[in-house]
């Protein structure tokens, strides 16, 4: 499990109304795209993300071309929109932060009840893992 640490700046400074609408459009898609940089090349992947708040978490195996660059950088950029038919329909939200492993049994426990309420039905009573289409998470 790995989360991207939240950061909030604005073009105008911080803001509720703004933070709300932030929410609320990224509450409403379950894909991000996830750019990652190497030593020699960029990456781009589609993760599954679940959100609280503004921390944002997605899984990812540590084989990975854009897990292996995390571990090296740590710094990523992401956008979340939908698929748009005209350009001047277009929107979404970009982001871009620090991303961490979670190690902790608090936190990681936390992410996992925010993943797992999100993509699977009891899932989240489970305690020793989860099964999400054959992958298990610990």
């Amino acid at each position: 499990m790995i989360t991207i640490n939240k950061t909030r700046k604005y073009l105008y400074g911080e803001c509720k109304e703004v933070e709300k609408k932030i929410l609320d459009y990224i509450q409403s898609y379950n894909c991000m795209s996830l750019a990652t940089s190497g030593e020699k090349y960029s990456q781009a992947a589609t993760v599954f993300f679940a959100n609280k708040g503004f921390t944002i978490y997605f899984l990812s195996t540590p084989n990975t071309r854009h897990t292996k660059n995390i571990a090296r950088e740590g710094r990523v950029a992401v956008t979340i929109n939908g698929d748009y038919y005209h350009w001047k329909e277009i929107k979404g939200v970009q982001i871009e932060g620090k991303v961490h492993l979670i190690t902790e049994a608090k936190e990681n426990k936390e992410a996992l009840d925010v993943y797992c309420l999100l993509y699977t039905s009891d899932a989240a009573d489970e305690l020793d893992g989860v099964d999400l289409g054959g992958r298990r998470i610990i």
